[in-house]
């Protein structure tokens, strides 16, 4: 139920659901972690954080906690912190899964740093340990090797592996490399259909790439700033204080030659990150628009 309320975007009433289980169970571990992953949702960040303190005091190797805090501190722009839960994880691991997974983390991670070398062994490690890495499509998309891109794929049509407590991946996890392989076709209304497509599958808020934001980044692609920042505010009001949703919801005004509109929404990215590693992209780029 707590998750059905978080993939509706109403908030308040998975907070009420997560404190109330914690209150029936105030010595388990998950129930801890439950509502640490209901504020999270909510953009209530440090509540998220302390949360998941108290499921790993609990049950210190309880690595779903450990995930999801790791999840948290990426949306604050705390990459390297983020980093160590991973591995972490990593050095704790108990079976192959948990390996994979901590490996695919780790891939994202690098990807979103633009280290792509990196994000690729990451990526090419976790599949190694069975199933299909996403991350290797999108390196292969980043550095423009659409062939490759395509031949990668292939294994997203295949069955997939469960990755966690029984549920199978999600499908935006599956679709959105389709959308930006649709996109370096050139095939723009294929891409924005994906997109939609991909909106109507549950949102994967467990994970760090929710991607609600798939369509909207499709429009910044396209140079259609106006419906992108529609997009964006669709994100935001689905998932409240989202950094790189409202990063980019600066970027879409300010290429509408809109710096007025733009500068505000910089301002409330940078209290958002104002514990981020100071050397992202994204940080440099707002701390120079307010200069």
């Amino acid at each position: 139920m707590i998750a059905s309320y978080i993939a509706l975007g109403r908030h308040d009433e998975s907070i009420r659901m997560a404190e109330r289980y914690l209150a029936l169970a105030p010595e388990e571990a998950n129930a801890y972690d439950s509502l640490g992953l209901a504020y999270h949702a909510a953009g209530r960040f440090q509540e998220a954080l302390a949360q998941y303190e108290q499921a790993r005091l609990r049950a210190p190797e309880f690595e779903i906690a450990i995930w999801h805090r790791a999840n948290t501190l990426l949306q604050l722009g705390r990459y390297r912190e983020a980093g160590r839960d991973y591995q972490d994880v990593l050095a704790h691991a108990r079976s192959e899964l948990e390996r994979a997974r901590a490996l695919d983390c780790m891939a994202w991670l690098h990807l979103r740093r633009g280290e792509l070398d990196l994000a690729e062994g990451a990526a090419a490690a976790a599949a190694n340990q069975g199933g299909c890495s996403i991350v290797l499509i999108l390196v292969d998309l980043e550095r423009g090797q659409l062939e490759r891109a395509e031949a990668n794929s292939h294994c997203l049509q295949g069955p997939q592996r469960y990755n966690g407590r029984g549920v199978p991946p999600s499908p935006r996890l599956l679709y959105a490399p389709l959308v930006q392989l649709a996109l370096g076709h050139g095939a723009d209304k294929e891409a924005i259909a994906l997109a939609r497509k991909l909106l109507r599958s549950p949102p994967t808020f467990w994970h760090y790439r929710t991607c609600e934001d798939v369509l909207a980044e499709v429009f910044m692609k396209l140079g259609r700033w106006e419906v992108a920042a529609q997009e964006y505010q669709r994100v935001l009001r689905m998932t409240p204080n989202d950094a790189l949703a409202t990063f980019n919801l600066a970027q879409a005004y300010e290429r509408q030659g809109r710096p007025d509109v733009a500068r505000p929404i910089y301002q409330q990215f940078l209290k958002l990150w104002s514990h981020a590693d100071p050397e992202l992209a994204e940080y440099q780029v707002a701390r120079q628009r307010l200069q």
